[in-house]
């Protein structure tokens, strides 16, 4: 059984170890069978105790126990109804937390399923000042619920996102929603009227990361690596790569390999860069392509030994090799394009095959990642424009080119291409 990280810590304050088995809750609800055996009766009697002598949390605390259980593959069936039951009363005893998770425990359909409840706990509690209960209203809204009573309100979903995400964000992890307004800004959303703004995006993720939320640790190793959004810094690239990695996500690790393969931000290791491949098999859980049939590393340390032969591979080993060694034959274009002096969305990109493009954000930034080394011809396309521009480029290995772009509004002049500050 799989626990969450805000179960175990409120295990270890009560002193509890669960595992698979049949006992049964006493409290004053009565005897309900479960899926929790507790290791130690003596602790587990406290909690009851503790619930059962008016201490919603308390109540809230044993409640996760068992909903974790419900959800675990080796639960039993009365988890949910014991979760539900111990929520239900965290909330009668005054616990906002209690009512978030008896809100939780109505949406995902712990025991009955409830929007309509749901929606009027998390709205009590996000208004008593829990960010969970907020987050979770926001998800409510951003979703659509129609069919089930509730009706989809993404300006809503926005502003609770920003209320939460704003505020204090430590242990939330993804229910901070930063990572949702991350997303939204670097994409762009034309129904909350978001413009594409990867620097935003990049700050909305550092926050996230910054929250827990394992995922946008990962995603912020992309944009520092790339210089999306942000200054291109491979050892910041690193340790954003190394936290997703020491959380158990995959992806981080194999990214952190490649830079190790690589010495881009850290000591080129081939050890380290081995040791990285393995563990992302190991946690890949079907995060990572390679490690899909072969969860030991192997396809991966095989892989590496298959580049580094005098004759050339071929097939996948001649793709991945080309992305795990990206390093040592890319390197990469960005800046800022310009219309008339004023920022703007345009489509940049190399001319012939294969093509390396991109559309620049609402500030008129753009990066485009692992181009190979060369020699190539920029162009930039936007409808405001009547000229299309050719400027000529030269990348080189592991290093960036910045480029400041001004495309004339009309034909009457050229377009100037010159180093970016």
């Amino acid at each position: 059984m799989v626990l969450s990280n805000r179960t175990i810590a409120w295990m270890c304050g009560l002193g509890l170890v669960v595992l698979a088995g049949p006992p049964v809750i006493a409290d004053q609800m009565g005897p309900v069978k479960s899926g929790v055996k507790p290791t130690h009766e003596r602790s587990m009697k406290r909690g009851r105790v503790a619930c059962t002598g008016g201490d919603g949390d308390a109540c809230d605390r044993l409640g996760s126990v068992y909903a974790d259980s419900f959800f675990s593959s080796d639960g039993d069936e009365h988890d949910g109804d014991n979760a539900r039951a111990l929520f239900q009363k965290a909330c009668d005893l005054g616990s906002t937390m209690g009512c978030t998770d008896l809100g939780w425990a109505f949406l995902e359909g712990i025991a009955g399923r409830d929007n309509l409840r749901a929606l009027e706990l998390f709205t009590r509690t996000c208004d008593a000042g829990d960010p969970r209960g907020c987050s979770y209203l926001a998800s409510m809204y951003e979703h659509h619920h129609e069919t089930k009573g509730v009706k989809a309100d993404p300006q809503r979903a926005r502003a609770l996102y920003e209320r939460v995400c704003s505020g204090k964000i430590d242990g939330l992890g993804c229910l901070a929603g930063c990572d949702t307004l991350a997303m939204w800004n670097y994409y762009g959303d034309r129904e909350l009227a978001i413009p594409s703004d990867h620097a935003k995006a990049a700050a909305f993720e550092d926050r996230a990361c910054a929250a827990g939320c394992i995922n946008s640790c990962d995603k912020m190793g992309d944009h520092y690596r790339d210089g999306d959004g942000v200054a291109q810094d491979p050892k910041t690239a690193a340790t954003r790569y190394q936290t997703g990695c020491d959380a158990g996500f995959g992806p981080s690790c194999k990214e952190l390999g490649k830079l190790y393969l690589a010495g881009a931000g850290v000591t080129a290791s081939m050890t380290k860069a081995r040791r990285s491949f393995d563990r992302a098999c190991r946690v890949s859980r079907g995060q990572v392509e390679e490690c899909q049939s072969d969860a030991t590393g192997g396809a991966l340390r095989k892989t590496i030994t298959a580049c580094n032969r005098k004759t050339p591979p071929t097939g996948d080993d001649a793709r991945l090799c080309d992305d795990l060694y990206a390093f040592r034959k890319n390197g990469s274009i960005g800046g800022t394009v310009t219309i008339g002096g004023k920022p703007a969305s345009a489509w940049i990109g190399t001319e012939g095959e294969p093509t390396f493009g991109v559309v620049a954000d609402v500030q008129g930034m753009f990066s485009i990642p692992n181009v190979p080394a060369g020699s190539y011809v920029l162009r930039t396309d936007d409808a405001s424009s009547s000229q299309r521009v050719r400027i000529p480029v030269t990348v080189t290995v592991g290093q960036r080119t910045t480029l400041t772009i001004d495309v004339p509004v009309s034909s009457s002049r050229g377009a100037t291409a010159r180093p970016a500050p």
